[in-house]
């Protein structure tokens, strides 16, 4: 696996990979470093999400099981050893850079991308959240949206305020922040963060 370690889908989804996969393989003294024996991949989406990642996983390991059975039962171990120049691994106290927050001058792609990977929907996520915090206060993103803008402001300049979510420009296009929580998890609006944080 290219993915090796903890929290997988989540880091191929920051890293922008166009194909993500699943592998049947060898248990051996080394975490994930066993031959290959049964693997599945398959194109990501623009919109996925580390939850909707997961999910497809789970589906293809499924396939790729069934598909290794009769391999299992006629006592077939053969497989295909690991390109270990291709392979990389995260462990339990690595972290998304910044933290999860959302740095305005980053890319536009690069913030989606953050908060897709880091949504685990009603999961557990020892990962982090994407957030923005401002003057003390500190405020969750679930979903955004990237979309063109021909404004020239400032990258962390807030376009909009509406019912549809904050535009914020970033170093690229604007981004659209929708799915606003609390550090609670309490749901909050764009009116309310864009207050709260001194934008209106």
């Amino acid at each position: 696996p290219r993915y090796a370690g903890l929290n997988a889908p989540a880091w191929a989804l920051i890293h922008q990979e166009e194909t993500y996969g699943i592998s049947w393989h060898l248990m051996t003294s080394g975490a994930d470093r066993g031959d290959i024996l049964e693997q599945r991949t398959f194109p990501v989406s623009g919109n996925e999400t580390s939850l909707s990642l997961n999910t497809q996983c789970f589906v293809s390991a499924l396939e790729g099981f069934e598909a290794l059975l009769p391999r299992l039962e006629q006592g077939d171990l053969a497989g295909v050893s690991q390109d270990s120049s291709q392979r990389s691994y995260f462990g339990r106290h690595d972290r998304p850079s910044e933290f999860g927050q959302m740095g305005w001058d980053r890319d536009a792609v690069e913030l989606d991308a953050l908060v897709r990977a880091l949504h685990f929907g009603p999961y557990r996520n020892d990962l982090g959240v994407a957030r923005i915090t401002e003057a003390g206060h500190a405020f969750t993103v679930l979903r955004t949206t990237i979309e063109d803008s021909d404004s020239s402001a400032e990258a962390g300049t807030i376009l909009e305020v509406s019912d549809a979510g904050l535009l914020v420009a970033t170093g690229s296009t604007a981004l659209r922040l929708t799915g606003l929580t609390e550090s609670t998890g309490e749901p909050v609006s764009p009116e309310q963060v864009a207050q709260l944080l001194g934008l209106n």
